[in-house]
C-alpha cells in the first residue's frame, strides 16, 4: 500500500511534461478517438430514434432542422474502448468563438473563458493556452463547466490522428488552474463568508499582530513552480442520463475540412439540438410505456371478466348414494330404489377447485399483480 504523504502529492507537470510524449499525431489511425484533442462532431438524430420503432417520433425527427457541425474538445473518454464496439462515449466541450454569456444563478461571468492561441482577447488579458501543432482559428475559446456526454459512432476506417490538434499536458494545466480559479471565484460569490461582530474583532486582533517584515513571505504563491493541483470539480460529471438519450455523433479531426472562422457555430446551438431530441425521445418511451400498460390492462380485465365454466363431470369421483336414516335406507332395500343424492352444499360447502381451475385463478392473479406494476411505473414516469 501506498504512503499517504506520497499519494497526496501533486503531479509535477514541469517534470512530467520534460519525459517524451507521444503526441496524437503519432498514433496514427485507431480505433477510438484520443482525449485531449480537438474535433469537428455533427449529431444524427435521425439513428437515435430508428431503434425506438416509432413512426410519431421519425416524423419529429424529419421536421427538425438539419443539424449543424460543432468544434469540441475531447476531454474524457468514459469506460474503457474496446475494439469492435459501435459507440464510444465521451466527455467534451464544446468550444466557442466568442466569451461566455453571464450565468447569474451560477454566478459565472463573461470573463471565465480561456482563449486558444492565436486568439489572445480577454477581459483580464489572461495568458492564452497553447495547441500543438497552433489552433487555426483565432477567436476560439474553452468555457468554464460547458460540458456534455455524447455516444461518439465507430468507423469501419477507424481515425485518422495524422491531422488531429492535441493540447499537451502543460496547456492542459494551465486550463485547470484558470478554471479552478473561476470555480472559487463563482463559489464565493454564491455562498459570501459572514463574520459575526465578534469574529471580525478577533480576526482584527490577528492581523494586527502580525509581524511586518514580510519580504521572505510575499513571494509565496505567486509564480508557478510546476506542480498540478487537479481540481474535483473539473473531473466531476453531471448528471447522467439514460444510455439511450445521450447524443449520437459522428467525428472528424480535420477541422478546416468542415469549419473555417467565420462559420464557427455557438455552442449553445448544440446544447438546443441535444434537449429537443432528448425530448422527442423520451416523448416516444413514455407512448411506448403506455401502449405496453393498456395492453396488459385490457388482457389483466379480459382475465377478470371472462365467464368461470364448470368443472367437467370426469374432474370429480362420483360420489356413492348415501342413505340419510336407517329407516330410509331400510325402505330403500326394500323397494329397491336409489335414494337422492345430497346436494354439492350438503355434501361439502368448499369443493376443491380443478387443475384448471387453479391455473385460471393464477394466472388472473399474475395479470393483476402485472398491471398493477405497470400501471405504477407510468405514474412514475409521468411525475418525471
Amino acid at each position: 500500500m501506498a504512503n499517504s504523504d506520497e499519494a497526496g502529492e501533486p503531479i509535477d507537470t514541469a517534470r512530467l511534461c520534460d519525459a517524451p510524449q507521444i503526441t496524437a499525431r503519432e498514433l496514427g489511425k485507431t480505433f477510438a478517438p484520443c482525449y485531449y484533442t480537438y474535433a469537428i462532431i455533427r449529431m444524427d438524430p435521425r439513428a437515435m430514434v430508428e431503434g425506438l420503432d416509432d413512426p410519431h417520433a421519425c416524423e419529429e425527427v424529419e421536421s427538425m432542422l438539419a443539424p449543424q457541425k460543432y468544434l469540441v474538445f475531447l476531454d474524457t473518454i468514459v469506460g474503457i474502448p474496446w475494439p469492435d464496439r459501435p459507440l464510444y462515449e465521451y466527455l467534451i466541450s464544446p468550444i466557442a468563438p466568442c466569451l461566455r454569456k453571464e450565468d447569474p444563478e451560477m454566478c459565472f461571468t463573461r470573463d471565465m473563458a480561456m482563449p486558444i492561441y492565436p486568439n489572445t482577447s480577454h477581459p483580464h488579458q489572461r495568458e492564452p493556452i497553447h495547441t500543438d501543432p497552433q489552433f487555426p482559428f483565432s477567436n476560439c475559446y474553452h468555457w468554464l463547466d460547458y460540458r456534455m456526454r455524447v455516444h461518439v459512432r465507430a468507423r469501419a476506417e477507424m481515425f485518422d490522428h495524422s491531422k488531429a490538434i492535441m493540447l499537451p499536458l502543460t496547456s492542459y494545466a494551465a486550463l485547470d488552474r484558470a478554471f479552478s480559479e473561476d470555480r472559487r471565484r463563482s463559489r464565493e460569490e454564491r455562498n459570501p463568508p459572514t463574520l459575526l461582530p465578534n469574529q471580525l474583532e478577533q480576526t482584527c486582533d490577528m492581523l494586527s499582530n502580525v509581524a511586518t517584515d514580510t519580504s521572505s513571505e510575499c513571494s509565496v504563491g505567486t509564480e508557478y513552480d510546476g506542480s498540478y493541483h487537479p481540481s474535483q470539480c473539473s473531473a466531476s460529471y453531471q448528471e447522467t442520463p439514460p444510455e439511450n438519450t445521450l447524443p449520437l455523433v459522428d467525428l472528424w479531426f480535420e477541422l478546416t475540412d468542415h469549419l473555417t472562422e467565420d462559420s464557427i457555430p455557438n455552442p449553445e446551438g448544440l446544447v438546443d439540438e441535444y434537449r429537443t431530441i432528448n425530448l422527442i425521445i423520451r416523448r416516444s418511451l413514455e407512448r411506448k410505456a403506455e401502449r405496453e400498460a393498456a395492453i396488459y390492462a385490457a388482457a389483466a380485465d379480459f382475465a377478470l371478466r371472462s365467464p368461470q365454466h364448470p368443472p367437467s363431470r370426469s374432474s370429480s369421483p362420483p360420489h356413492p348414494p348415501t342413505p340419510t336414516t336407517q329407516s330410509d335406507a331400510a325402505d330403500s332395500e326394500s323397494m329397491d330404489l336409489p335414494l337422492p343424492r345430497p346436494c354439492v352444499s350438503e355434501r361439502n360447502p368448499n369443493p376443491p377447485a380443478s387443475g384448471s381451475q387453479q391455473r385460471r385463478r393464477t394466472w388472473r392473479k399474475s395479470l393483476a399483480r402485472v398491471y398493477r406494476k405497470i400501471h405504477t411505473y407510468v405514474l412514475r414516469w409521468r411525475k418525471h
